[in-house]
């Protein structure tokens, strides 16, 4: 029990110290490496938990689509980056449109799946 307590005081702190880092220092780099290491964490934990008993299976679903979300949150931050001009551009309206399917997708799949993701 205590090791719970005290692997959820080190997130905690690790979270703040993150978001404090980010607050006061604008590291663009810096928050699409986190993009990166979470997108992994989520899509390693979903891959494992397809290599366990079916319960598990429908967790995993859970956890890949909030991988593809931060996918698509993460997208136009590198974009920014590039010298195409998005003011004027035709793709961004498709791209909207890619990020707004994707969002709806992962509120369907985790309001249908979220009481089986809690519980287990």
């Amino acid at each position: 029990m205590w090791n719970y307590w005290r692997r959820l005081y080190i997130l905690i702190i690790s979270a703040i110290l993150i978001g404090l880092i980010n607050y006061y220092f604008n590291f663009d780099w810096w928050i699409v490496l986190i993009y990166n290491v979470a997108i992994g964490l989520l899509l390693r934990k979903g891959y494992l938990l397809t290599k366990k008993r079916s319960v598990e299976l429908s967790r995993a679903l859970v956890y890949v689509a909030i991988a593809i979300d931060l996918f698509a949150t993460m997208m136009i931050l590198p974009l920014k980056y590039t010298s195409y001009n998005w003011h004027e551009a035709e793709l961004i309206q498709h791209l909207q449109y890619l990020r707004l399917s994707i969002f709806m997708t992962t509120l369907i799949i985790i309001h249908v799946k979220l009481r089986r993701f809690i519980v287990a």
